[in-house]
């Protein structure tokens, strides 16, 4: 309950009611609850993360579904999106010989040719 409580109020507010019906009917959903929205912090930061879990958690209580599913599912839905902008050009620098198909690189070096086993 306490790490409920440090993820979100509402979580915690939902295990409360949970719990009040029947406590060990509810443990391995409270915990799979508590891991799921844990991970969410880690994978987004606490600045986003909280909101969506309160989302996440009116949601569940909206259509009367607690399950660790749905809620796992919608905070996928409700996570952004990083996308890279497609202005951006990649600029490579003359002279690096890692970089392939450069005009540094296209006349320093014949193609190999294939050897023969024998």
């Amino acid at each position: 309950m306490s790490q409920a409580k440090a993820l979100s109020p509402e979580l915690h507010a939902l295990l409360d009611e949970l719990f009040q019906e029947d406590a060990l009917g509810h443990l391995r959903r409270a915990q799979g609850l508590i891991r799921t929205a844990r991970k969410e912090v880690v994978r987004t930061g606490a600045e986003i993360a909280g909101p969506n879990i309160t989302l996440a958690v009116a949601h569940m209580r909206r259509f009367q579904t607690i399950r660790v599913a749905t809620f796992g599912q919608f905070l996928e839905q409700l996570r952004p999106q990083v996308a890279v902008p497609p202005d951006r050009e990649v600029v490579r620098q003359p002279g690096n010989p890692m970089l392939r198909k450069t005009p540094s690189n296209q006349s320093s070096s014949p193609p190999l040719q294939p050897l023969e086993i024998r």
